[in-house]
């Protein structure tokens, strides 16, 4: 009797969850498209980006590039769901762009990267974005990665040290002990329910979904990182505990400097509520030498 109320509650939340999904899927798309961005910045009074679009082993990949390749190259990598338009206020950031090019990507399965078709491997989602920062690659490359961007960005750190000199943590969910593992999501991962998903939640959960894994993967890569990091996060993030930034410290060993910041009253959101406090740790990146 328990497991036949326990299963009723369960079809009950599902068919909840379903429900709104379909009734608010136009409002889930969480991607602008290109020529709205353009226009943007022309209202600005500032030169759009350059969009591009290239394709490793048979998949789309999708970014936005601004400023003058000679300068040092700063990559925004979004958290989960998200697109490049969540840095798009960086892109048209005058000060940065006096001292920086940028590139804003979205990441597989979001923006316009195969919209929907999430990849849940790091390591594969790494080899994915690498040629972008290769084409654009500085002495000087600085990796910016908010949320799920967090540990992506330590991955490439891992597997493509030579493309990589800084790093910029903001709210990254980097320690899978730490790491959410909801017992719905295998439901909303599968048929028929994913066919009512919107295409970026059903990215954002795949992907969620195995990150425990992804993260433990990582584990034993972490004494190879040692580019010098930035790790910033808000004290009141209720979707990434403050303790992930200290375990990032503590996994950091071989970094020529860390740099810590936990931020009181802060939340998750700080690319959009607080980005002056990511601008001024770029800045010190931008100043810093090894």
């Amino acid at each position: 009797m328990k497991f036949i109320k326990k299963s009723f509650k369960i079809v009950g939340f599902l068919a909840f969850v379903w429900f709104l999904l379909v009734q608010f899927s136009g409002c889930f798309t969480f991607r602008t498209a290109d020529k709205v961005l353009q226009k943007q910045f022309t209202r600005k009074n500032i030169e759009p980006p350059d969009f591009y679009n290239y394709t490793v082993e048979n998949r789309n990949m999708h970014y936005a590039h601004i400023g003058d390749t000679t300068k040092p190259l700063i990559v925004f990598i979004h958290g989960s769901p998200g697109s490049l338009d969540n840095f798009a206020n960086f892109l048209a950031d005058t000060s940065l762009l006096q001292q920086a090019q940028m590139i804003a990507i979205d990441r597989p399965g979001f923006g316009y990267s195969g919209f929907g078709v999430a990849e849940s491997s790091f390591k594969e989602q790494a080899k994915l974005i690498a040629p972008a920062i290769e084409r654009f690659h500085n002495a000087k490359t600085i990796l910016v990665g908010h949320s799920l961007g967090g540990p992506l960005i330590v991955r490439l750190a891992m597997d493509y040290p030579q493309l990589v000199s800084d790093l910029v943590i903001v709210a990254g969910s980097v320690a899978p002990n730490l790491e959410p593992r909801e017992w719905w999501r295998p439901f909303i991962d599968n048929i028929p329910l994913r066919w009512f998903v919107p295409p970026s939640l059903a990215a954002s959960n795949r992907e969620i979904r195995y990150a425990y894994r992804e993260l433990n993967t990582m584990l034993p890569l972490w004494p190879t990182v040692t580019q010098r990091t930035t790790i910033l996060q808000g004290s009141a993030d209720f979707l990434v505990p403050a303790e992930n930034a200290q375990f990032a410290q503590q996994q950091l060993t071989n970094a020529c400097k860390v740099n810590m910041q936990i931020l009181p009253n802060e939340n998750h959101f700080l690319v959009w509520q607080n980005p002056n406090i990511i601008k001024n740790a770029l800045i010190w990146h931008l100043k810093e030498t090894d």
